[in-house]
C-alpha cells in the first residue's frame, strides 16, 4: 500500500517545503489534504489494513480493491502513503525516520503508534476526544449543537451533506499545523497542541448559536432557545425551473427584494420595514414571493437581483455547478489523471498563489 494515497489537482506553493506526516483516521484526512493542496508533502502513515475510509462507499469500479472508494480518493489526494505496523519491530525505526524529516504531525488519540509520536522531538497537532463522540458524521454534527437547528420543524433532525462536521474539525487541525510549523522556524520552539473534536464542531459550524444562548439574544425568530426552522426567514424560493435562496436583512437588502418582486402591496406594509416583524412572519414574505417568483426563471431571478445589490444565488445540482461560468472563470475543478480510475474532475486548493 506504499505509494500514492490519492492523486490530487495540483495545489498553490503556499506551503512548498513543508513536510506533514498525518497518522490516518477519518478525523485527521481532510486536514492533510487541505496541507497537501497547499503545496506541502504529505504523508498518510496507515495501518497494515489501510484507513477505514478505503471501505467508505460508493465505490468506483474500474479501480483496484485498495483504492476503489471515491470518498478515500477524494478526502486523501495529494498524500503519500506508508503503512507502519505497530506489531512489527522494525515499524519504530522506520516511523522514526519518516519523523526526523517531518515538519509537523497530525494524530487522533486513538491512533496506535502514539507513543512514539510523543517521543519525538516534532511539532504535534492531537485531535482529542475527550467526551468519547466518535468519527460518525452525523454525531459529531449532533455534539456541535448543529443537527439541533437543522431541518423542518416538523420532521426529524436531519444531517449536513457529506462529512461536513469532521471537516470542521479537520479545518481547525489544518490551521493549527500551520501555526506549529511558523512557531518553530521563527523561536525554534516545538510546540504541540490538541484540537477537541466537540469545540472545534462548535466553533466551526454554531459557535454563533451558542453565543444567542449565553447572552440571551435573538436571531432568525429563534430567540436564545435553537430550534429547527428549516431555511428560517432567508428561504429557499421555487421558480420556474429551478430554485433561488435570498438572503434580505439589512433595510438596503429588503428594499433591493421588494423591487424583485415588483413592490407587492402587503409588503409595502410600514410593519415590514422591521427586521424582527420579518423575522416573526418570514412564513408570510414565503407564500407571498414564492407565488411571483415560480414564474420567472432561477437565473433572470438571479441576475436581476445581483444588478439590486440582494443576496441571491441559485440552487444547482453538481453538473450545474461544474458548468456554471463564475465557477468555471474561478477555475475551482480540474481534471486529475488518476492512473486506475483515469480522468477525474476535483476541486483544486482553497487558495491560489502567484507563480
Amino acid at each position: 500500500m506504499s505509494g500514492v494515497a490519492g492523486d490530487g489537482p495540483v495545489g498553490c506553493k503556499l506551503l512548498d517545503g513543508v513536510t506533514v506526516v498525518e497518522v490516518a483516521h477519518e478525523l485527521t484526512e481532510y486536514a492533510g489534504t487541505i496541507l497537501a493542496g497547499l503545496g506541502a508533502e504529505v504523508w498518510l502513515v496507515e495501518p497494515p489494513a489501510g484507513c477505514r475510509t478505503r471501505q467508505r462507499r460508493p465505490f468506483a469500479e474500474q479501480a483496484s480493491a485498495s483504492r476503489q472508494s471515491i470518498p478515500f480518493l477524494a478526502r486523501n489526494a495529494g498524500k503519500r502513503s506508508v503503512v507502519i505496523d505497530p506489531a512489527d519491530p522494525s515499524a519504530a525505526a522506520a516511523f522514526a525516520a519518516l519523523l526526523a524529516r517531518a515538519d509537523v504531525v497530525i494524530e487522533h488519540q486513538e491512533s496506535g503508534i502514539g507513543a512514539w509520536t510523543a517521543a519525538a522531538d516534532v511539532p504535534v497537532v492531537r485531535i482529542t476526544d475527550p467526551d468519547g463522540i466518535g468519527a460518525s458524521s452525523v454525531v459529531v454534527f449532533a455534539a456541535s449543537g448543529s443537527l439541533s437547528s437543522s431541518g423542518w420543524p416538523h420532521q426529524p433532525p436531519c444531517n449536513a451533506p457529506s462529512w461536513l462536521a469532521l471537516d470542521a474539525v479537520g479545518t481547525f487541525a489544518a490551521a493549527m499545523a500551520v501555526l506549529l510549523v511558523r512557531e518553530h522556524r521563527v523561536s525554534g520552539r516545538r510546540r504541540r497542541c490538541d484540537v477537541p473534536v466537540q469545540e472545534a464542531g462548535i466553533a466551526g459550524l454554531t459557535n454563533w448559536t451558542r453565543n444567542m444562548h449565553s447572552y440571551g439574544t435573538a436571531s432568525a425568530g429563534q430567540g436564545a432557545e435553537t430550534k429547527r426552522l428549516g431555511s428560517g426567514p432567508f428561504p429557499v424560493f421555487p421558480c420556474a425551473d429551478g430554485y433561488v435562496r435570498i438572503i434580505a436583512a439589512t433595510p438596503r437588502q429588503w428594499e433591493a427584494m421588494l423591487e424583485l418582486l415588483d413592490r407587492p402591496e402587503l409588503l409595502l406594509q410600514p410593519e415590514w420595514a422591521s427586521f424582527q416583524f420579518r423575522n416573526e412572519n418570514f412564513d408570510v414574505i414565503f407564500l407571498v414571493a414564492a407565488e411571483i417568483l415560480a414564474t420567472r426563471r432561477a437565473d433572470d431571478v438571479f441576475h436581476r437581483g445581483q444588478s439590486l445589490g440582494l443576496p441571491v444565488a441559485p440552487v444547482l445540482g453538481l453538473p450545474s455547478v461544474i458548468g456554471d461560468p463564475h465557477v468555471r472563470a474561478r477555475e475551482m475543478f480540474t481534471t486529475v489523471q488518476d492512473p486506475e480510475v483515469g480522468p477525474v474532475q476535483m476541486l483544486r486548493a482553497a487558495v491560489r498563489t502567484g507563480e
